[in-house]
């Protein structure tokens, strides 16, 4: 009996421990399922697109000219464009050129008036309000006049220099567009 319990123990110890070897926890099977899908060969997916129909590759191939013909018309399509930039450039120059003629016209029509002006102020410096000016509303003090024309002056001697920073500033556009100063100053 002794023997029977003997053995009946070990049986025992032997199942426990079978048991408990044979069980795992679930992290470990976890681990194992991340490691045989690391281990698998990913299967491709191929997406199917336009090119894989048949129909659409024929069509693809009629619509695409020959490579000497594509090449042809890249290169008259380049010389087209190539034209009508020099044409937009040349034109862009052209109202340039008009539109700083103006603008000179512009800045000698103000210094002549600055100097009209000028002219005026000086017969005012040495006068003490007697200098008589003939208006027909005497009620007035001509005091005001020197005054009214320094304002002018002012005004004048900034638009002059306005006048003159755009100028400059569409003469340097010309620069940029390639051409010299006998385009811009012909004088």
């Amino acid at each position: 009996m002794r023997r029977s319990r003997h053995h009946a123990t070990v049986l025992l110890i032997m199942f426990w421990a079978g048991t408990l070897c044979a069980a795992q926890s679930l992290g470990d099977v976890a681990r194992q399922q991340r490691l045989q899908k690391k281990t698998a060969s990913p299967t491709a997916h191929h997406v199917i697109t336009d090119e894989d129909i048949p129909a659409q590759k024929q069509a693809k191939q009629a619509e695409a000219p020959a490579p000497a013909a594509a090449q042809e018309k890249k290169t008259a399509d380049a010389e087209s464009e190539a034209a009508t930039n020099q044409q937009s450039k040349e034109q862009r120059a052209n109202e340039l050129q008009a539109k700083i003629k103006e603008e000179k016209q512009r800045i000698l029509n103000l210094e002549a008036h600055l100097k009209k002006l000028q002219g005026e102020l000086d017969k005012w410096k040495t006068s003490d309000c007697t200098y008589t000016v003939h208006r027909e509303d005497t009620s007035k003090s001509g005091c005001d006049i020197p005054g009214k024309l320094l304002a002018e002056n002012e005004k004048s001697r900034t638009q002059l220099e306005h006048e003159r920073a755009a100028l400059v500033e569409m003469q340097e556009e010309v620069r940029r567009l390639g051409y010299g100063n006998s385009f811009y100053d012909p004088e």
